[in-house]
């Protein structure tokens, strides 16, 4: 899963996989990798605006699903720290 904390400065993007926190990808003005780039979360200022989406790609005649977690008190599984 993805996970995106939005607090002004303090935003970031983190992963999970089978709910274990695999970290922090994206942190607002930290350095991307071994660069010297910085990682800009808030292009728009406090106005940037983040939209869900999902993409799937099924190998299989089984279903596949996906689930979205819009709010805090649903994210009793994957809280972001």
């Amino acid at each position: 899963g993805c996970g995106i904390g939005i607090n002004g400065q303090n935003t970031r993007i983190k992963y999970w996989l089978n709910g274990k926190c695999l970290g922090t990808t994206f942190e607002h003005q930290s350095n991307i990798a071994s660069t010297t780039v910085k990682c800009n979360l808030l292009p728009n200022g406090s106005n940037t605006t983040y939209f869900p989406s999902v993409s799937m790609n099924a190998h299989s005649r089984k279903k596949n699903c996906c689930e979205f977690i819009f709010s805090p008190e649903d994210m009793t599984e994957c809280p972001l720290p």
